[in-house]
């Protein structure tokens, strides 16, 4: 049988090996992360003098033809991808739209008297188009939600089948 005295003296040792053993591992813990660090710069460092190794080719030796060429096709791959903000998305968004919008002086005239309904029909004609497509990628957007990638969503399909196949044949 334990006296008090011994049950609180390995209470004590215990808390202090815990102390210990914590100490220990924020060291050893310190000691992995300088580690990782120092593999991480050695790494870049590698990178950036492989990269300057192969190096492109220089402008100088593209003639004006492909240099035009290899512009022109990176301004329109560049021209609408990526915004920074909705403001920027909403205002090319409004720049497209004008830019399809032609003035026609007789129209003008008609609608002016009140006998042309065709911009009003074909503003909701856009807006019933701009309504489907979001109907759509949310479409979309549920039905990929239960898979990882292509692969996975033909599995999960084929897991649906052959449930169906047993709920009939029970």
């Amino acid at each position: 049988m334990t006296t008090k005295i011994e049950t609180q003296e390995r209470l004590a040792n215990a808390r202090n090996a815990k102390r210990i053993a914590i100490r220990e591992n924020a060291k050893a813990v310190a000691e992995d992360l300088r580690r990782q660090r120092k593999r991480s710069n050695a790494y870049k460092l590698e990178k950036t003098e492989h990269d300057d190794e192969a190096e492109p080719k220089s402008d100088l030796d593209y003639t004006l033809q492909e240099w035009k060429e290899w512009s022109e096709k990176h301004v329109r791959k560049n021209k609408s991808g990526g915004y920074k903000n909705l403001e920027e998305l909403a205002h090319s968004t409004y720049e497209k739209e004008v830019s399809k919008v032609t003035v026609d002086k007789e129209k003008y005239t008609r609608v002016k008297e009140g006998k042309g309904t065709e911009d009003v029909e074909n503003m909701v004609r856009g807006l019933e188009e701009a309504t489907e497509r979001r109907r759509k990628r949310r479409k979309k957007g549920v039905e990929e939600t239960n898979s990882i990638n292509e692969k996975n969503r033909q599995f999960n399909m084929k897991l649906e089948r052959e449930r169906e196949n047993q709920r009939r044949l029970s």
